[in-house]
């Protein structure tokens, strides 16, 4: 017997149907260059934060694909894989690789990294079963860049390569975040293509750093259970109390409350036919944008 499509799904007894299953690709990129040094013990505590939030979800039946990139003048990937593998010795090793040093490879660390998620999702959106399909699983994204300075060492990907990937995935449905130090963050999110909403202004104390990839990890959240993804007005203060180097977290609540990231409309669904399982699409591979080189191996 067929399933049913979602809207025949019964609803609870507070009247709404259930969140729709997602499968969630996450990519956590932190640049670890020389001048990060005055962040860096913040930014171990919000890593280790990070993680173990990941893995708790994880633990309560999230599906997430994670990973971990750390940078200066060389892209490194402490960890790859599911996030119900995290242990401590993972999470140790993510924390350890945050050690400042070397220049900023920026440009080409998100390039890759944004373009080997879109593979990834394409990939796991198309590796979806049937069953999957006809319940409207949906595979969404999340793409976070955590940096204290402008790029100093690329020489594949300009700004221009990174903003088309970042419209493409923002269009996509993935939520693409931009949190920066020492420079102007807003400003420098938007030359990127982010959206001001999903950028952040981070202060230079330990104690921002920290705050800043905690509102990382809550936006996610929010954004996992269909609520508003946008920075919220707390979490861009705790940031960047005392004003650090810029202070540009100046959003309003209605700026908050106007931005919620539509997910995964890279997955259309096909009506459904109670009774005859063909008449639902299998094609679920989302089209790629034009000129993108596959960097992951096969």
């Amino acid at each position: 017997m067929a399933l049913s499509c979602l809207a025949h799904v019964k609803r609870n007894c507070s009247a709404k149907r259930p969140i729709v299953p997602t499968i969630t690709n996450v990519k956590l990129v932190v640049d670890r260059s020389g001048s990060m040094i005055y962040c860096i013990e913040g930014a171990k505590i919000g890593m280790r934060t990070f993680l173990e939030q990941q893995q708790k979800m994880a633990e309560q039946g999230a599906e997430i694909y994670l990973e971990v990139v750390t940078f200066d003048d060389i892209k490194q990937v402490p960890f790859h894989g599911n996030a119900k593998d995290l242990d401590d010795e993972a999470i140790q090793m993510c924390v350890d690789a945050l050690k400042p040093r070397g220049t900023t490879r920026l440009n080409d660390t998100l390039g890759e990294t944004m373009e080997q998620q879109i593979y990834e999702i394409a990939d796991m959106q198309k590796s979806l079963s049937k069953t999957q399909q006809q319940l409207g699983v949906n595979v969404s994204g999340a793409c976070a860049i955590i940096t204290d300075g402008e790029d100093t060492a690329s020489d594949k990907y300009t700004i221009e390569d990174v903003r088309k990937l970042v419209k493409y995935q923002e269009e996509n449905g993935v939520l693409c975040q931009f949190i920066g130090a020492n420079i102007d963050a807003i400003s420098t999110g938007l030359s990127y293509g982010y959206n001001k909403n999903h950028t952040l202004q981070m202060g230079t104390t330990a104690e921002n750093t920290k705050h800043a990839i905690f509102a990382v990890t809550s936006s996610q959240e929010r954004q996992y259970s269909g609520g508003a993804c946008a920075f919220t007005p707390m979490e861009r203060q705790v940031s960047n109390s005392g004003g650090g180097y810029y202070n540009t977290n100046t959003f309003s609540d209605e700026d908050y409350n106007d931005n919620q990231l539509t997910l995964s409309p890279q997955s259309p669904q096909s009506p459904l036919s109670n009774d005859d399982d063909d008449d639902y699409s299998t094609s679920l591979t989302i089209p790629l944008p034009p000129g993108l080189v596959r960097l992951i191996t096969e």
